[in-house]
């Protein structure tokens, strides 16, 4: 249980720090998905220790979807993020893949009601702009993590 709490708080942890990062500079360091991925590591360890019911399946899927949306970058040119997909690969560590699809799809659904606002407001005027995607991200996040705490 506590092991639980810990992997969802530092998921949200991370979120957020990624989200500000992403928001701010349009990239998040190295560094930091480093850290995030020791974590998980950590956790993943600890888990298996407690014997706490680990599916590496979920693992090994969450990771091929995360290189999918890296992939899908390369081919587009950085349409979307290498980070984003780093970031999609190293959620493995801390959500089922179920999860991690659906924070990636609400997060692209958010960011598609944010981007007609914004072509709305700028009437149309919104040649070259790009957006960060992890802060979209942050109201499933909070709302999951909310979720699990209350099981």
């Amino acid at each position: 249980m506590i092991i639980s709490i810990a992997k969802n708080m530092f998921f949200l942890i991370f979120l957020i720090m990624f989200s500000i990062s992403d928001f701010r500079y349009k990239k998040i360091t190295l560094k930091s998905f480093l850290i995030y991925f020791i974590i998980g590591v950590v956790i993943l360890i600890l888990s298996i220790q407690n014997q706490v019911k680990i599916e590496i399946y979920e693992i090994i899927k969450s990771i091929l979807f995360g290189l999918i949306i890296i992939f899908v970058s390369i081919i587009s040119k950085s349409a979307i993020g290498r980070g984003d997909g780093i970031y999609f690969m190293l959620n493995a560590f801390y959500l089922n893949f179920v999860t991690n699809i659906t924070l990636f799809i609400t997060g692209i659904y958010i960011m598609f009601l944010f981007s007609i606002y914004i072509y709305i407001k700028n009437k149309g005027r919104v040649k070259n702009l790009t957006l960060p995607f992890i802060p979209f991200l942050l109201p499933y996040g909070i709302w999951s993590f909310y979720a699990q705490c209350r099981i």
